[in-house]
């Protein structure tokens, strides 16, 4: 699909897998604060684990939706992730950069696997 710059496309799907992946993050943080991983932490991924399906349902849009990003969309980020992960004002730049990067990667896995699974496909089934 292609997105014309002027078209509000919207930061639901940007705000959920960053909203993922902060759950992640909190959650990981939290499993090894005694400086282990036991399998009595696992329980804390369950909740993650439930919003796979969005997730993977918010990933295609993720592209067009940082290509139509505006300044009120920019801060209505910062806002979410701050509320999302309880963070003072100053230290949300590095926590933000750091969400971006993990959004935008996850993008381009997705971009990749899908090439992978049509190379799969192709070599499995090329009559089709």
């Amino acid at each position: 699909m292609q997105v014309k710059m002027t078209e509000n496309v919207g930061i639901a799907s940007i705000e959920t897998v960053a909203g993922f992946f902060c759950g992640i993050g909190v959650d990981i943080e939290a499993s090894l604060a005694d400086g282990k991983f036991t399998v009595t932490d696992l329980a804390r991924f369950l909740d993650d684990a439930m919003k796979i399906p969005g997730l993977i349902k918010a990933l295609p849009n993720l592209d067009d939706e940082f290509l139509d990003l505006i300044p009120e969309e920019n801060k209505e980020i910062v806002a979410f992730i701050k509320e999302k992960l309880n963070l003072p004002d100053a230290d949300v730049t590095e926590v933000i950069e750091a969400i971006v990067s993990v959004v935008l990667s996850t993008s381009t896995v997705i971009k990749e696997v899908k090439t992978l699974v049509a190379a799969i496909k192709d070599l499995k089934h090329p009559e089709v």
